[in-house]
């Protein structure tokens, strides 16, 4: 696990600096999620089948469709696509204000070893910004989320995203906790 999130840092680093700017984040976790040559498609068509035989799609029901498959949706994409830990995920709240508008709050617990590695390669190479090993946690574990809206847009053939609502982090012990609310919707 620890190799498998290694290179994963080290590859964001080098693509993106770990700069949101021009979209330098979303870009770089699109393409890493695509990359995953079986697991990507997969996804995609497993929220298509779903989207299709329920009656999501009779209603229009986007919302309705992410909310109620959060797990199998949102979590194995996280899990699946990036290196992020079961255990260390936690969905905090989801609610469906419209069938067009989902509010998602999750958070992830980063260990000790992932801390490290993220400490390593910041005392690697330079960075533009100089960014703090928790900075970086937030942006990795927001900008994954937020590429998620790239599936959700191949399902529904329809512009769609996620922004921030808030994104905190909390130190316990060695470990550090994001929390993450986002809102997605149609665009």
């Amino acid at each position: 696990m620890s190799s498998r999130f290694e290179h994963f840092v080290t590859r964001v680093a080098r693509r993106s600096d770990f700069l949101p700017i021009r979209n330098q984040l979303l870009i770089t976790m699109k393409r890493d999620a695509e990359a995953k040559y079986k697991n990507y498609p997969r996804t995609v068509e497993r929220m298509k089948k779903t989207w299709e035989e329920e009656s999501y799609m009779r209603n229009n029901d986007i919302s309705g469709l992410i909310a109620n498959n959060i797990e199998e949706f949102l979590v194995s994409y996280l899990i699946m696509l990036f290196p992020f830990r079961k255990r260390g995920i936690t969905l905090e709240k989801v609610s469906t204000p419209s069938r067009l508008d989902v509010v998602i709050g999750i958070s992830y617990d980063f260990s000790e070893k992932e801390l490290k590695i993220i400490q390593n390669t910041l005392e690697t190479r330079e960075f533009p910004k100089d960014p703090t090993t928790e900075k970086i946690c937030k942006f990795l574990f927001l900008y994954c989320i937020n590429s998620f809206a790239y599936p959700i847009e191949e399902v529904f053939q329809r512009p769609f995203a996620f922004m921030p609502q808030s994104v905190k982090a909390e130190w316990i012990d060695e470990r550090l906790k994001v929390i993450v609310s986002v809102q997605g919707r149609e665009q």
